[in-house]
């Protein structure tokens, strides 16, 4: 049901559907003040009646274009907060993937090295953490790119070291993980 709706949002914006429906019903209300206005006013008579009327209805209706105008403006911005707030959800949702994808993949690649975590491994320690974080998470990885998971693998083997009780004495900032691992 969620894909009908998203390729009816696709096709059919929500926006321009409300924007024309409030004009539908703006020049609708419109057509009938003013006919409504033409049948009780009697033309042999000018009355005080007939010249507010004449006068007056369209001071109405510029007063409900640019009410009707306020109302689209206030709904088209409810809908793009609501659009913001959604796109930062899942961006923040791909951030957290992507960080525990990182530090699960330090994880594979010194288990797999079968060494303890250090502040300074191989060159294959971090290419093979790079390689498990596209492997498992590849929407969130492509979205990153490379440089930004270069940049969370080193912050990540810092925090793992800490955990693991090595001291931070001399920690590589410019490692890279550049191949796919060798084994």
């Amino acid at each position: 049901m969620n894909k009908f709706f998203s390729a009816v949002e696709q096709h059919f914006p929500l926006r321009f559907f409300l924007f024309a429906s409030a004009a539908v019903l703006f020049v609708s209300v419109g057509t009938l003040f003013a006919f409504a206005a033409d049948a009780t006013a009697p033309a042999e008579s000018p009355s005080l009646t007939s010249v507010i009327i004449s006068y007056g209805l369209p001071l109405a209706e510029a007063l409900f274009s640019v009410l009707a105008t306020w109302i689209i403006t206030q709904i088209i911005r409810l809908l793009n907060v609501t659009d913001q707030t959604k796109r930062l959800q899942i961006e923040a949702e791909l951030r957290h993937v992507l960080h525990f994808t990182v530090e699960n993949g330090l994880r594979w690649a010194f288990a797999k090295a079968g060494v303890s975590p250090s502040l300074s491994p191989s060159a294959e320690i971090l290419a093979d953490a790079l390689f498990y974080t596209k492997g498992n998470s590849p929407e969130a990885a492509s979205k990153a790119g490379d440089d930004a998971i270069n940049r969370i693998i080193v912050a990540k083997l810092h925090d793992m070291t800490n955990w693991y009780g090595t001291k931070p004495s001399s920690i590589d900032g410019n490692a890279t993980a550049t191949s796919a691992p060798a084994g």
